[in-house]
């Protein structure tokens, strides 16, 4: 079985915002992902660092030919977030 971790850094202003994860199923359509028994969502702040940079990780384990697509991460409402797209291949 093989897994897939993606990475978000966000560098914010004050507070480190909660990263939120989403599947893009149109333009106008990010469907929320969530922790479940095959996803992991966490958030790590980097040790001994002056930058106000914090980065959300998002696992998924046994992944399928039905986790590709296109991923969102975002910091909050105003900003537009990263987009990570993923192809699985194989069986």
């Amino acid at each position: 079985m093989s897994t897939l971790t993606l990475s978000c850094p966000v560098i914010y202003c004050e507070e480190p915002p909660v990263i939120t994860w989403c599947k893009l199923m149109d333009v106008e359509n990010c469907t929320s992902l969530s922790e479940n028994p095959n996803v992991r969502i966490w958030q790590q702040m980097p040790n001994n660092t002056e930058e106000n940079l914090t980065t959300s990780y998002m696992h998924i384990r046994k992944i399928t030919k039905n986790d590709s697509g296109l991923y969102r991460c975002s910091g909050s409402a105003y900003a537009p977030g990263r987009s990570i797209r993923v192809h699985v291949t194989g069986k």
